[in-house]
């Protein structure tokens, strides 16, 4: 059965997982909008549910039909019926008190999916730092180049033109646009290739080494939720384009002997 971690638009909290059922429950009760944001897995996004047409249908079907159907041999006498025959119904209060993790069968899964949020927002962090230091780190290393204001030299200058690309990444993973994760994958994936091979081919492993570090911790980055996972691709996306923007620079200004 599907589970879903659904949070409100102007709220960073995490709040579930719910079961279909639970979130028609919500739904009924209104405290679930075709606004309210749901975690799509596959996509790794955050989808208003009204995005979702199948799940839309069904929390907020356009139409209900009652249909009353005629039982055979059935005790219509409700109010006679012994309360060890009584169906159990949970609550609105309790479903709520379920997500929050207030009960013995959820505490596990709430402290899971706190820890997953917790690591999707540091993953963002790191990715905005990452770009961040590559697009200041290459500007300025290349600023010899922009100040001859010759065009042609500038626009046929890789490392510029990966400024600007980093500069829009920098800014839309600031503003937590999550849905520019592939475009980021894209750019680890020519990184790596590029600016690996470039360095290696110069007779500079070490400065290969680190960006391969980088732009691998930053493609994994966009997907894992694993605080495990993170403490070593936090670390390895950011202090690896650090280091390499320093053995970078030495290796435009060599120290004289």
């Amino acid at each position: 059965m599907s589970e879903y971690f659904i949070r409100y638009p102007d709220s960073e909290e995490a709040k579930g997982p719910y079961n279909i059922e639970q979130l028609q429950s919500l739904a009924e009760s209104k405290k679930v909008t075709p606004n309210t944001l749901y975690y799509d897995d596959g996509k790794e996004v955050w989808i208003a549910v009204k995005g979702n047409e199948t799940l839309a249908d069904i929390l907020f079907p356009a139409e209900k039909k009652l249909v009353l159907k005629r039982k055979e041999n059935e005790d219509l006498h409700l109010l006679n019926k012994p309360e060890d025959q009584e169906t159990d119904k949970l609550s609105i209060a309790d479903i709520l008190a379920a997500a929050e993790g207030h009960t013995e069968e959820t505490k596990n899964k709430k402290a899971k999916a706190m820890w997953q949020h917790r690591t999707v927002g540091c993953t963002s962090f790191a990715l905005t730092l990452t770009f961040l230091i590559s697009t200041v780190g290459f500007l300025y290393l290349h600023l010899g180049t922009i100040r001859t204001q010759n065009l042609d030299l500038i626009i046929s200058n890789p490392f510029l033109i990966t400024v600007v690309i980093d500069l829009f990444l920098t800014i839309c993973l600031a503003l937590s646009v999550t849905t520019i994760y592939p475009v980021v994958r894209f750019r680890a994936a020519v990184g790596l290739a590029f600016l690996a091979l470039y360095f290696y081919s110069f007779g500079e492993p070490i400065m290969a080494a680190l960006i391969s570090i980088s732009m691998v911790s930053t493609f994994i980055n966009t997907f894992t939720t694993r605080a495990s996972l993170f403490i070593l691709t936090g670390p390895g996306s950011v202090g690896g384009m650090a280091a390499f923007m320093f053995l970078y620079y030495l290796y435009l200004n060599p120290p004289a002997v």
